[in-house]
């Protein structure tokens, strides 16, 4: 484990607890709301639990956010039984399946299998976060400011490379950060979270260079984008969502209007390789 030469992790998770004073309370409150959802996720629950309880887990910040959850949350708005089925089934598989989890997350990731539209990367790592604290960090998405990424890199870890799958890059980079803080934390994924987070937003903690890095882990290019377009980030985020749902999509509108520009930039940011891309 690499970092900076003032510093070691026996040095930095002491000054983490000094200056947080971990667990506080809300801590406190996490770990035990996570234990509730447990119970909930058991395989022997999955099929009773109600809906709303399966929703609360993915949206919002309690242990951990995965992020606006907008899409998934209309493919279950209308609570079609079908619908809902198919995402116990989802729920089920991905924690209680046979096979490897590398393999159960991108079943999970892919809807001509066990997927359904909007149930994607972040919320499906809060469920295994939830159900598995063992094994999985409350660190959900893999790139941007917030993710795994961005963690891997001030301890001078390596990187996956985004060319791998969903599940291998995640679990890979899971795997990586949960062992370099389990001497401190041991199972406690929230308090090794914490800490992996305390450690990524300080600044006089250099990290070590990583030659030959497969991701900007410092970029943004949704958010980039957004702001080059001036248009909303949510409406890229939608975009992006509905891509990685169906693969393909339509830009409807009078000549003129900047549609393909739009589509130009998009691409861009989604696969920054140009051999990833024509037009």
């Amino acid at each position: 484990i690499g970092v900076s030469p003032a510093s070691n992790l026996n040095e930095l998770h002491q000054r983490f607890l000094d200056e947080e004073n971990y667990p506080t309370e809300r801590d406190r409150e996490y770990r035990t709301t996570r234990k509730r959802w447990a119970t909930l996720l058991d395989r022997s629950a999955i099929a009773s639990t109600p809906l709303t309880e399966l929703r609360t887990m993915y949206n919002g910040g309690t242990f951990g956010g995965a992020g606006p959850q907008s899409i998934l949350n209309t493919t279950l708005s209308d609570e079609d039984p079908d619908i809902v089925d198919r995402f116990r089934s989802a729920i089920d598989h991905l924690l209680w399946g046979d096979g490897d989890i590398v393999d159960r997350i991108d079943d999970v990731m892919d809807e001509d299998r066990y997927g359904l539209r909007g149930f994607k990367e972040s919320a499906i790592m809060k469920y295994l976060a939830i159900a598995h604290p063992e094994q999985f960090l409350c660190v959900f998405p893999f790139t941007g400011d917030n993710g795994k990424a961005a963690m891997l890199k001030p301890l001078g870890l390596d990187i996956p490379p985004m060319t791998t799958s969903v599940g291998q890059r995640q679990v890979a980079s899971n795997n990586a950060l949960r062992d370099a803080v389990r001497p401190f934390f041991g199972d406690d994924a929230w308090g090794s979270s914490r800490f992996l987070y305390w450690i990524k937003e300080h600044d006089d903690i250099a990290p070590l260079a990583i030659e030959e890095a497969d991701v900007d882990v410092d970029a943004d290019p949704i958010g980039a984008a957004a702001d080059d377009l001036l248009l909303e980030r949510g409406f890229l985020d939608e975009i992006h969502g509905l891509l990685e749902d169906h693969r393909q999509l339509i830009f409807y509108g009078p000549p003129g209007t900047g549609k393909t520009f739009v589509a130009q930039r998009l691409a861009e940011a989604i696969a920054p390789g140009s051999e990833q891309r024509m037009l």
